[in-house]
């Protein structure tokens, strides 16, 4: 039982930490949308993918994935600030093995991630994409 409460203590921490830092919230949506809208644009100019699509629909999926890669590096460098800070140190010490510390710092970055990712989804059918199920030739 202490070990799910210390898994639950680091992951709510980590979402915590998240949702207080108004520059990272911004730079979750600002990030992506720069790049759609700025790279996308401007190589749709220059770029035809064909298939019924338009090239800021084309590279969405790979801006999706840029966006969960981002919070990877983000929380990994948590890891980083945790230790330069000293609460990694006040982690380490505390009575319990070192896997809920592990489990609870991957499982925050994986929560955080898929948030992050859920917003920018949300944003699909706003940018007038069509989502489609069907299979490309």
């Amino acid at each position: 039982m202490i070990e799910v409460n210390a898994v639950y203590v680091i992951v709510a921490r980590e979402f915590k930490k998240f949702v207080r830092e108004k520059s990272r919230l911004i730079s979750t949506l600002a990030r992506p949308l720069i790049w759609l809208f700025l790279v996308g644009g401007g190589m749709s100019r220059l770029v035809s993918p064909g298939m019924g699509v338009s090239y800021m629909q084309f590279i969405f999926p790979g801006i999706l994935g840029m966006t969960i890669l981002f919070s990877a590096i983000f929380s990994s460098i948590s890891i980083i600030w945790d230790k330069e800070f000293g609460f990694m140190k006040e982690i380490l010490v505390a009575p319990v093995s070192r896997l809920p510390i592990v489990i609870g710092k991957a499982l925050s970055g994986t929560t955080v991630s898929t948030i992050q990712a859920a917003i920018i989804l949300a944003l699909f059918p706003f940018l007038g994409f069509k989502l489609s199920m069907r299979k490309g030739t």
